[in-house]
C-alpha cells in the first residue's frame, strides 16, 4: 500500500507545485516585480549587470552574504567550506575536505598519490568535481582534486545528492565545486612556499589585475616536488635462511613532481556581455610507483607521467527582461605514459636479483622486453544554460551538456604492439523550475534530467585476448525535487529526492595505468534513488558567541553499483555490484567566541553502505558492508587567535584530531571470524602555529605544522600505509 501511495504522490506532485506557483504568480504586486530580484550566485551567473542601478545595489548586497547565509538560503543540500582560515596552513585540499562532515579522503600514500574522496558513502566518479562550475578535466591537476594546492582556491561548495542542472553532470553522491576569488580592482597577488618532511617542496603563485573598464587578467601556477620516503612497517622480507620476516623500511621509489600554469583573461559588465573569459592551462606530472595497489609487491623502476593542456571559453549575458544565458566550450589534451622496463627484481631494501629480462609487475611476469603504454585522450566539452525569471518568485532553467572523448591507446608488451581506439560520447540535459513563496521562506526546485551515452571502439576478447569491435548505447530519464523551508531567520530545514543515473567515465571503462587500473568495457551505468533530509541552525552575535549546527540524514538505493576492487591482485578494476544501499547520518557543530578569538568545531559521520545483490557473482556477499570504506569517522578542531600584539599582526594556534573507526578490507562474511581482514582504528593529531604581520597593502605570514604528532600508523582503503609524524613550514606573501 505504501508503495502505491508513493507512486501516486510522485505523479501528482509536479501538478501541485505548478498550481501553487500559478496562484503565487497572480498575487505578486507590481512593486515587488520592480524592486525584488533573486541572486544568481548559486547558479553560477555573475549577477545582474549595471544596466539598472537598483539591481546593481542588490547584487552587491548578495556578494557580501556570508557562506552560512547562502547555505541556509538555498534549497539544495549544499555546504560552503570557506578556505580563508587555512590558506596559510600547509594542508592541501584533500586534508581540508577530510575535516568536513560526510567526507572521507583516503590516499594510497603521500602527496601525489591516488586519492579517493568519499561523500555519503559514494566515491570517485560517483561524485563530480568542478572549478568555477567547469569540469575539473579542463583545468589539468593530473593528480586529482585532493592534491590541488589550497592557495589556488577561495572556497568549496559541497552538493550532497542533487546536483544542479547548471553543472550538466550525472552523479549519485553529489558534486564538489572549487571557487576562485573574483578579480578585484587594481593589482593583487600572492606567493607561497612550503617545505618539510619527506623531501617536500611546494610553491604557488597568483596574480590578478582589473582595469577601470572591467577588463581583467589572472594567472596562477604551482610547483610540487616530494620524495615520499617515509617509513613503513610490517613489510615482508626474507632472512638469511629464506624465512619471511616483518621489517620497517623507508620507501625509496615514490617521488612525485608536478607543475601547472593557468592563464585567464576576461571582461565584465558590458552592454553585450556580463562576463566573457578565456582560460588556458598546462600541467605535467611525473610519479614513481613504489608497489602494487595492495602494497604486497615492491617496485623499483615502474613509473608514469602525464601532460595536459587545453582551454575553455565562458560567456554570460543577463537580459533585463529576466532572460539569462551561460555558454561554455572547452577542449583538453591529455597524454599518459607508463613504463615497466626494469631489469631487476626488487624487495623492500632495493635491487634483489638482477635479471636479463625487463619488467617487474604482474603484467610483465615471464616476459622479455617489458611493458610500455601510451594513452592520448582528447576531450571536448560544451554546455549551454538558459535561465528565465518569470517574476521574482518563479524561474525556469534549462541546461544541455554534450561531451566527447577520443582515446588512442598504444601498448607495447615484449615488442608486440597493440593499438586501440575508443570514443565515448555523453550528453546530460536538465530542466528545472524554481518556486519561491511566503516572502522567501519556502524555496522549491522540481527538475527532470536526460542521460545519454555512446561507446564505440574495441575491446579484448575474454578468451583469445584479440580485439573485437564494441558498440553500446545507454539512455535514461531521471527526476527529482528539492525544498527548503526557513522556519525562523536562524533555522531552516531541507529535503530532496532524486532518481538519478551515473554514467561510467573513461578511466572506469578504459582503465588508467597511472592508478594501476585495468579496463572494463562491460560496465553498466549506475541508477539510484537519493534522499536527503537536513536541519541547519545558525546564530550570530549572541553574548556567548555564535553557533552553527548542521545535520543531514541520507539514503541511497543503487542498481549496478560500480566498485573498484583489488581482489588480492597487484592491479584493480571497476566492476558492477548488482545493487547496494547507503544510509547514514552526519552532523557538525561550530562555535565562535565573541571577538572571534576562539573557534571550536566538531563533525561526525556514520555511513551504512551494504551490498544488497540477490543474484550474480556478488550475491554470496549480500548484506555485507562494502569493503575498503570507513563507516564511522569524525574530527575535532580548535583555533585560537590573537590580534594586534605588536602592530597590525595576528598569532594563530590550531589543533585538529581525526578519528576513523576500523573497517573491512574484504567482504566481512569472508574468512574465519577470529581473523578478519580489517584496517584498525585510526586516531591522528595535527597542530599548527602561525604568525602574520600586515603593513598597508603588504602581508607576510609564517606557519609551522606538525602532522600526525603521535606517529600513529595510518592506512588507506587497500591497506597502504600513510606517512607518519611530519613537520612542515610555510611562508606566504600577499600584495
Amino acid at each position: 500500500m505504501s508503495t502505491v501511495i508513493l507512486k501516486e504522490f510522485r505523479n501528482i506532485f509536479p501538478a501541485i507545485i505548478i498550481a501553487w506557483g500559478w496562484c503565487e504568480a497572480r498575487i505578486v504586486t507590481a512593486q515587488e516585480q520592480q524592486t525584488s530580484t533573486s541572486t544568481s550566485a548559486d547558479e553560477g551567473f555573475e549577477g545582474p549587470s549595471p544596466k539598472d542601478d537598483s539591481l546593481e545595489k542588490i547584487e552587491i548586497r548578495g556578494r557580501r552574504t556570508t557562506p552560512i547565509h547562502r547555505q541556509l538560503n538555498s534549497s539544495r543540500a549544499i555546504q560552503i567550506v570557506p578556505l580563508e582560515e587555512v590558506h596559510l596552513e600547509s594542508a592541501d585540499l584533500g586534508e581540508v575536505l577530510a575535516r568536513t562532515q560526510g567526507i572521507s579522503v583516503q590516499r594510497t600514500g603521500g602527496l601525489g598519490s591516488d586519492a579517493q574522496i568519499t561523500l555519503n558513502g559514494l566515491t570517485r566518479d560517483q561524485i563530480r568535481f568542478f572549478i568555477d562550475g567547469i569540469p575539473l578535466a579542463l583545468f589539468g591537476f593530473p593528480a586529482g582534486l585532493a592534491n590541488v594546492p589550497i592557495n589556488l582556491v577561495e572556497e568549496v561548495e559541497v552538493f550532497r545528492g542533487v546536483v544542479p542542472v547548471l553543472f550538466g553532470a550525472d552523479a549519485l553522491g553529489g558534486a564538489i565545486n572549487l571557487k576562485a576569488s573574483p578579480v578585484a580592482p587594481d593589482f593583487h597577488g600572492d606567493a607561497s612556499y612550503q617545505g618539510g618532511s619527506f623531501g617536500t617542496h611546494r610553491a604557488t603563485l597568483r596574480g590578478s589585475y582589473r582595469a577601470d573598464n572591467n577588463l581583467w587578467f589572472r594567472v596562477g601556477g604551482y610547483l610540487d616536488d616530494v620524495a615520499n620516503n617515509y617509513r613503513v612497517d610490517d613489510v615482508k622480507l626474507a632472512d638469511d635462511l629464506g624465512r619471511e620476516i616483518s621489517a620497517s623500511v623507508d620507501r625509496f621509489h615514490d617521488a612525485y613532481r608536478a607543475r601547472g600554469l593557468n592563464l585567464e583573461a576576461g571582461i565584465d559588465h558590458q552592454s553585450w556581455t556580463d562576463h566573457l573569459s578565456l582560460r588556458g592551462f598546462y600541467s605535467g606530472v611525473e610519479k614513481e610507483v613504489q608497489h602494487s595497489v595492495d602494497m604486497k609487491v615492491p617496485y623499483g623502476e615502474v613509473g608514469w607521467d602525464q601532460e595536459s593542456a587545453g582551454g575553455v571559453i565562458k560567456y554570460i549575458y543577463e537580459h533585463t527582461n529576466g532572460l539569462g544565458i551561460e555558454l561554455i566550450a572547452g577542449v583538453s589534451q591529455r597524454r599518459i605514459g607508463y613504463e615497466d622496463l626494469g631489469q631487476c627484481r626488487y624487495n623492500w631494501l632495493g635491487c634483489n636479483v638482477a635479471l636479463n629480462t625487463r619488467g617487474e609487475t604482474e603484467d610483465t611476469a615471464g616476459g622479455k622486453d617489458g611493458l610500455e603504454i601510451a594513452i592520448d585522450d582528447t576531450t571536448a566539452i560544451a554546455r549551454s544554460h538558459l535561465r528565465w525569471q518569470v517574476n521574482p518568485n518563479h524561474e525556469f532553467r534549462l541546461s544541455v551538456s554534450p561531451s566527447i572523448l577520443w582515446r588512442q591507446e598504444q601498448v607495447i608488451l615484449d615488442r608486440n604492439e597493440t593499438e586501440r581506439d575508443n570514443i565515448l560520447t555523453t550528453m546530460v540535459s536538465g530542466l528545472e523550475y524554481q518556486l519561491t513563496a511566503f516572502q522567501g521562506r519556502l524555496e522549491n526546485i522540481i527538475f527532470a534530467k536526460s542521460y545519454l551515452q555512446w561507446i564505440s571502439g574495441e575491446t579484448e576478447s575474454g578468451t583469445s585476448g584479440e580485439l573485437i569491435p564494441l558498440s553500446r548505447f545507454a539512455d535514461f530519464v531521471g527526476f527529482g525535487n528539492s525544498a527548503r523551508l526557513k522556519i525562523f531567520s536562524w533555522l531552516a530545514t531541507k529535503a530532496s529526492y532524486e532518481r538519478a543515473m551515473r554514467l561510467p567515465r573513461q578511466d572506469e571503462l578504459l582503465g588508467n595505468p597511472a592508478t594501476q587500473t585495468d579496463s572494463n568495457l562491460d560496465l553498466l551505468p549506475e541508477i539510484s534513488d537519493n534522499v536527503n533530509i537536513g536541519l541547519e541552525l545558525t546564530t550570530e552575535r549572541l553574548p556567548v558567541g555564535s553557533w552553527t549546527l548542521i545535520s543531514n540524514a541520507f539514503y541511497r538505493s543503487m542498481e549496478n553499483y560500480i566498485l573498484r576492487m583489488a581482489d588480492n591482485s597487484p592491479r584493480a578494476q571497476f566492476n558492477n555490484v548488482g545493487s547496494a544501499r547507503s544510509m547514514g547520518f552526519e552532523a557538525s557543530a561550530r562555535w565562535t567566541s565573541p571577538g572571534e578569538y576562539l573557534i571550536l568545531a566538531a563533525a561526525a559521520t556514520y555511513v551504512d553502505l551494504r551490498n544488497t545483490t540477490e543474484e550474480g557473482s556478488f550475491s554470496a556477499d549480500s548484506g555485507d558492508r562494502i569493503p575498503h570504506r570507513p563507516y564511522l569517522f569524525g574530527n575535532l578542531q580548535a583555533r585560537f587567535r590573537l590580534t594586534k600584539l605588536f602592530s597590525d599582526d595576528e598569532l594563530r594556534l590550531g589543533y585538529i584530531s581525526r578519528y576513523v573507526k576500523s573497517f573491512f578490507k574484504d567482504w566481512e562474511s569472508n574468512g574465519d571470524p577470529r581473523f578478519k581482514n580489517t584496517i584498525d582504528d585510526q586516531l591522528s593529531h595535527n597542530i599548527t602555529l602561525g604568525y602574520q604581520i600586515n603593513y598597508q597593502a603588504f602581508s607576510l605570514s609564517l606557519t609551522g605544522e606538525f602532522q600526525n604528532m603521535t606517529n600513529e600508523r595510518l592506512f588507506d582503503f587497500f591497506g597502504v600505509q600513510r606517512p607518519g609524524r611530519a613537520f612542515f613550514a610555510k611562508t606566504t606573501i600577499e600584495l
